[in-house]
């Protein structure tokens, strides 16, 4: 068991003033990597050779001059994990090439130059999650210096279409969190600021956002982290906030939803955004199961119908009453031929 006491194990050399740390694959292996960055724009990265020791430590500079933060995230087809790293003038997006070498693969300039980074040139934290259907990763990075967040819809190429920008709702945001925190069942975006103020972002589940000024909290202290997580168990998402010399837990209520997540009852439009179950068979043969949620459907076999092996619907339209699956073709209401 870890404890607080234990001494170091394996340390390794960084740059001065590493400003952030994240696991991720990195290689073509199945053990976690770590990737270090400082606050000069040089990237350490540190190969887990799978036996408590590192097969390689390699410091790069990456050539983007200072940088406030990055994130790791699988962004393209293969299994190795990207880089997005953010800067005072630009956020860079970085393509893993299998082996812990990283290349640019695409730009955000900032809109004003110098506005991605706080005023003393802090660290900035940014959040990797999808904000949209599509299953694609999505990005979320504050930019402290108009006052805004913006948002990054993902490609399938590993790429972002072009920001869209929102007012943070405080003094200098400096770091995002996404998680599924307001009463529907779409994420949404927390904000974190220099000022203390904490304002959301409430998700519509196309990757648009709406500002929720009656939810904004202050007297946080100058926050520097968010931690979203189900603290207490009750099935809502809370919110740990890091601020100047203390971390505040914000609990969350049990706010039912507003409207119900399901478009259609009747199946004459597409079923999104939703989490339920329908049941239904054929003559003679033990019912199966459809679990839809947000687009994706699974089916899963009963007695008799064992033939039927699991399908996935991609937002597929219900509407068309069609199914898709592996092995024979299924209509909803006219079975399998």
């Amino acid at each position: 068991m870890l404890a607080v006491a234990s001494l170091p194990v394996n340390p390794f050399a960084t740059s001065d003033q590493p400003v952030e740390v994240r696991s991720g694959i990195l290689n073509n292996d199945p053990y976690p990597d770590l990737a270090t960055l400082s606050a000069s724009g040089e990237l350490t990265v540190a190969l887990n050779g799978g036996d408590d020791t590192w097969s390689s430590i390699q410091t790069t500079n990456l050539g983007l001059g200072p940088l406030n933060g990055m994130e790791l995230a699988r962004l393209d087809a293969d299994v190795d994990s990207d880089l997005i790293v953010q800067g005072p003038d630009a956020i860079s997006v970085l393509h893993n090439d299998a082996t812990g070498q990283f290349s640019i693969a695409q730009t955000i300039d900032a809109p004003v130059a110098g506005s991605f980074a706080p005023s003393d040139g802090g660290h900035v934290g940014l959040a990797i999650s999808p904000l949209d259907q599509d299953f694609i990763l999505d990005a979320v990075a504050p930019v402290p210096g108009l006052d805004e967040v913006l948002v990054l819809l993902g490609l399938d190429a590993g790429t972002f279409s072009p920001p869209v920008y929102y007012p943070s709702g405080g003094s200098e945001p400096v770091v995002v969190a996404v998680g599924n925190l307001i009463g529907n069942v779409f994420p949404d975006i927390a904000i974190g600021h220099s000022d203390g103020t904490l304002s959301f972002l409430e998700g519509a589940g196309d990757g648009t956002f709406i500002p929720r000024t009656d939810l904004t909290i202050s007297g946080l202290g100058t926050i520097t982290g968010l931690t979203i997580e189900d603290f207490d168990g009750d099935g809502d998402f809370d919110l740990a906030v890091a601020g100047t010399d203390q971390v505040n837990l914000l609990l969350n209520d049990n706010d039912a939803l507003s409207v119900s997540p399901i478009e259609n009852g009747g199946f004459s439009a597409a079923l999104t955004g939703w989490e339920t179950e329908i049941t239904g068979h054929a003559a003679g043969a033990t019912p199966g199961a459809v679990n839809a949620l947000g687009g994706f459907a699974r089916i899963v076999p009963g007695v008799g119908s064992a033939d039927v092996h699991r399908a996935a619907v991609a937002g597929d339209d219900f509407g068309r009453d069609r199914f898709a699956r592996i092995g024979r073709s299924c209509r909803w209401r006219t079975g399998c031929v």
